[in-house]
Formats: C-alpha cells, structure tokens, sequence
C-alpha cells in the first residue's frame, strides 16, 4: 500500500474528501464576497444560507477523510494484533516445550552403587546409567547440581 500525508490514506481516499473541503471553502469565499458587497438584508439571508451550506459540504469533506483514516487504522490493528498473536503463540508454545523438558530434567536419579541423588540433567552423571533414585532417606543431594 502506498500511504499519502504519512498516514493511512491511499491516494483515491484522500481526493474525494479534498473535492468536498475545496468546493466548501469556495462556497464559503463566494458566498462571503456576495454577503459583503450587498446592504440589503434579504439579499445577505440568501449568502448567508449559501455559506451555511458550503460550511457543511467542507464539514463532510473533513469528517469522511478522519472516518477513512479511523476505518484503516483498524484494519491494520486486526492484521498487527493477528500477526502479533500468532507469533506469541509460537513463543507461547516454545516455551511450554522449555518448562516440559525443565520438569523431565528435575526428575531425581541415581547411579548404582553411589550415594548421591542427581537431577537427570546433572553433568556428573551424563552418558551414565542411571537409575530413578529410591524414595528412601540416606542418600546425601549432589553439591554440584543441588536437587
């Protein structure tokens, strides 16, 4: 998309709503020199209603350009907070898989033979056969890993 004025505008949605502003501030103008160069008041309510109603048509022009800003503007939330949720997701998801493995790295182990209980993840008992440690006290806690 191309954006005008730096904001959520494309080109053909800010020229109608400039027709609109442009054709009011002209009434507005003409219908200011016709107001001025008259004396009779008749003739001025005439100006006078002509300039109410480019103020109107310039009001329009004004109120469409904010309402197609306002109306893009929310598009491009729903895609930002769509793509937003999706890659929160995807975080969300990597990190349920970081604290799944955390709890299966915290399971209590023990090698055969020794006194100390590990956690699974202990470097002490890596690429050793371990075994799940007994339940049972008399087991002293490895001082590197800490259980």
């Amino acid at each position: 998309m191309s954006w005008v004025l730096d904001g959520p505008w494309q080109r053909r949605e800010v020229v109608w709503p400039s027709v609109r502003i442009g054709a009011g501030l002209l009434g507005i103008w003409v219908a200011y020199f016709g107001c001025s160069g008259t004396l009779e008041w008749t003739d001025q309510t005439v100006w006078m209603a002509v300039g109410s109603i480019a103020l109107i048509v310039s009001l329009s022009g004004v109120a469409g350009w904010i309402r197609v800003g306002l109306r893009n503007l929310r598009h491009l939330e729903r895609l930002m907070l769509g793509t937003a949720r999706a890659q929160f997701a995807g975080a969300a998801g990597a990190i349920r898989a970081d604290v799944a493995a955390e709890s299966r790295s915290s399971a209590l182990v023990t090698v055969p033979g020794t006194t100390l209980v590990h956690r699974a993840d202990c470097l002490l008992v890596a690429g050793k056969a371990v075994a799940a440690a007994p339940s049972q006290a008399g087991l002293d806690q490895c001082g590197m890993c800490e259980p």
